[in-house]
């Protein structure tokens, strides 16, 4: 691995995307991910909690009115402070929030459509 990139990740989740300037300040500035890890005008690396990566690669034939017919999982500890900044940018749930066994998941979608779902652990 590279001084850049130190980690070999976990997991990686690559989306393709029309307007990737748009889509990597959502990630960066909405999510709160940070800087990217490496980034260009047609690929952008961010490192996700537990230790993956989240890829977007600039791509003229993404569909931008639909998004991915896949959605990424974003773990947070504790998910209320990433739901309020959500909710602060005007970024509303696609569909309500849910518990399925031990686990609490909210569903959002990014610029493109593209879909991702933050969930947390529930207390036992």
């Amino acid at each position: 691995m590279s001084a850049d990139n130190p980690f070999p990740p976990r997991y990686g989740v690559l989306l393709q995307v029309k307007e990737i300037g748009r889509v990597r300040a959502f990630y960066r500035d909405v999510l709160n991910l940070g800087e990217p890890l490496l980034d260009s005008n047609y690929y952008t690396e961010f490192a996700t909690p537990g230790g993956g990566l989240l890829v977007l690669q600039q791509c003229d034939y993404a569909n931008e009115e639909k998004g991915s017919d896949t959605a990424w999982l974003f773990f947070a500890e504790d998910p209320e402070p990433m739901l309020k900044r959500l909710e602060s940018k005007g970024v509303a749930p696609v569909q309500p929030p849910r518990a399925v066994p031990g686990r609490r998941c909210v569903t959002f979608a990014d610029p493109e459509g593209n879909l991702f779902t933050v969930y947390s652990r529930l207390p036992a």
